[in-house]
């Protein structure tokens, strides 16, 4: 029991754990985003002149309302879907003295999900 339990707690975790989206498709789908707006602008100004600053401010303008969003609603998206997986692991932790100690020792280590949110909190 006292080896059984914790190994099946660490194993059902390690499957949650997989549910966790991957960085690199949050950062190519923010890449996306400034590219597709970068095409935009170029589509519909073309190349950046100088002489042009009130129409490149007024776009400019226009990307931090329209398509900065689209980026935070990403960021949101993958922040939320960690803090459900981490939640499901912190909760399964807790009902066993071995896993628990796990626990508090890695988030009190600053090694853990907790620490990952702290660093992008705004």
């Amino acid at each position: 029991m006292v080896i059984a339990i914790p190994l099946g707690i660490a194993a059902v975790n390690e499957n949650n754990a997989e549910a966790i989206p991957y960085s690199y498709q949050l950062f190519s789908d923010k890449l996306k985003v400034v590219t597709d707006f970068e095409k935009e602008y170029t589509e519909t100004h073309g190349k950046f002149k100088n002489s042009d600053r009130v129409s490149a401010r007024e776009n400019i303008e226009g990307y931090w309302r329209d398509h900065y969003p689209k980026m935070d609603n990403l960021e949101d998206r993958f922040k939320n879907e960690m803090t459900r997986v981490n939640r499901k692991n912190n909760a399964l932790s807790v009902w066993f003295p071995t896993t628990f100690y796990q626990l508090t020792a890695v988030e009190s280590s600053s090694r853990g999900f907790a620490r990952v949110f702290q660093i992008g909190s705004k």
